[in-house]
């Protein structure tokens, strides 16, 4: 293998190994925001049940109020949250598809490396065989007498 494939392979393999650590780092950061997102969600059904005035009975109108504006809050931290997971989702396929291309140029940079590998094989082969037949002419010639050196 010449040295600029050697070093086209390793270039290859280097780009696949940091695509395929950011998509991992993707990965997790994708799976953190959907859980935040399922805290999120989780507080907030749990929260409601705890509504002031509830089961008949009476609150404070103040009570009511904070209740409310907080709910408020959840809902704008889970629309936020909705959104940060959208983004990892979306930052999650940017990074497959990186990956999938830097193992696609690695492939490809393989592939021209077992063609050379192949034509370099077949030209040894074929000189071999020049050689062997160059070799049982001379030995036909000599052995009828046809060799134009005697």
């Amino acid at each position: 293998m010449s040295d600029s494939l050697h070093t086209m392979l390793e270039l290859a393999a280097r780009q696949r190994d940091t695509a395929r650590a950011a998509l991992m780092q993707a990965e997790g950061a994708s799976n953190r925001a959907l859980a935040q997102l399922d805290q999120l969600a989780a507080y907030q059904a749990e929260y409601q049940t705890r509504a002031p005035g509830t089961a008949a009975q009476a609150a404070p109108i103040e009570l009511l109020r904070c209740h409310q504006g907080f709910m408020g809050r959840l809902d704008q931290a889970l629309l936020q949250q909705r959104a940060a997971v959208k983004s990892a989702d979306t930052e999650l396929h940017h990074r497959r598809h990186h990956l999938q291309q830097a193992e696609l140029q690695m492939a490809s940079v393989q592939k021209l490396i077992e063609r050379r590998h192949a034509e370099h094989a077949r030209a040894e082969a074929r000189r071999e065989q020049r050689q062997t037949d160059e070799s049982a002419m001379l030995r036909h010639r000599r052995g009828s007498g046809l060799d134009p050196i005697d």
